[in-house]
């Protein structure tokens, strides 16, 4: 194969990878937003705010309702529009907030806040969290412990083959040096 080929797979590969990673990150707001970003207006990205998180799915506006698909339950959910002032612009799409609990639209008072946040709420949410006793599973312990010795052992033969080739390196050099390998010509 001709090596503009290769290195072109390969850096899709790392591309692919790099986005992949990315999206992992984000945890499921990368394809969400592109999807919309890529339908030219046609959808809002609607913010699905719940207990624990948010999450993200595309929606689109028919007859004044907003359809979306719920993640859980695969199916495609409807939530009344009364008006339009409870969407927003950001990063160059329209969005709209929803909130899990009520099934229903975050309206925005001064477009400068959302109203619905309960600080105590996410306050004890975060105390609980840090505070929640850790799990010390033996096994998992162990598990951990021959990774690291595997790896320690890795590096350590690693490092002996490469003193070993320096070495053999080294003979075959004073070898070809002092001439004891090389025939004499000459008086036969």
């Amino acid at each position: 194969m001709h090596p503009v080929f290769v290195q072109t797979i390969a850096y899709a590969i790392v591309m692919c990878i790099g986005i992949f990673i990315i999206a992992l990150l984000q945890k499921g707001f990368l394809f969400p937003y592109l999807k919309v970003r890529a339908s030219f207006g046609r959808l809002v990205l609607v913010k699905i705010r719940s207990i624990n998180r948010d999450y993200f799915r595309p929606g689109k506006i028919h007859e004044g309702y907003l359809l979306f698909k719920d993640p859980e339950e695969k199916k495609e959910k409807r939530v009344a529009l009364k008006d339009s002032s409870a969407f927003y612009k950001c990063l160059a799409v329209n969005w709209i907030d929803l909130d899990e609990m009520k099934n229903c639209i975050v309206r925005h008072s001064d477009n400068k806040s959302i109203d619905g946040f309960d600080a105590i709420k996410y306050q004890d949410l975060l105390k609980r969290a840090l505070m929640r006793p850790t799990l010390e599973d033996k096994k998992e312990k162990i598990m951990m412990l021959m990774i690291a010795g595997c790896l320690i052992a890795c590096l350590i033969l690693g490092f002996l083959a490469y003193q070993d080739y320096n070495l053999s390196q080294q003979i075959l050099t004073a070898i070809k040096d002092s001439g004891i390998g090389s025939v004499v010509k000459g008086v036969v």
